[in-house]
């Protein structure tokens, strides 16, 4: 794989950033101080979040490449199926037109033996 990897050393820079941010909110004394040390840690989690997913961005591109493969293959299993269906049928066909032939031989053999034995008896 190419794609960007995790760095796992900016993602413990920034938690202990995050910590340290939070360590401060706990002791803001103003709503306005509190909203820009808040910003700041959710900035910070964004920031830590890009960081571990950007390797996933290639992974997913894997996903689809597989996921694209398995349906050529389906469509390729499916025309292979249908195919297989149609030669069946012919060979069906085929077995059905001679077996028909083969009895109308069998019955004329059997017309014609029987006329046989009809004439030598008589």
């Amino acid at each position: 794989m190419s794609g960007k990897k995790t760095d796992f050393d900016r993602v413990n820079k920034i938690n202990i950033m995050v910590s340290s941010l939070r360590n401060q909110l706990k002791h803001c004394s103003t709503i306005d101080e509190m909203n820009i040390v808040a910003a700041n840690i959710i900035s910070l989690e964004h920031q830590c979040a890009l960081e571990k997913i950007g390797d996933c961005q290639e992974l997913e591109q894997e996903r689809h490449r597989a996921q694209a493969r398995v349906d050529k293959l389906r469509n390729e299993l499916l025309t292979a199926e249908n195919e297989l269906l149609l030669v069946s049928k012919k060979i069906n066909t085929k077995i059905s037109i001679h077996l028909k032939s083969m009895q109308k031989n069998v019955d004329r053999i059997e017309r014609d033996y029987f006329s046989a034995v009809e004439t030598t008896e008589t």
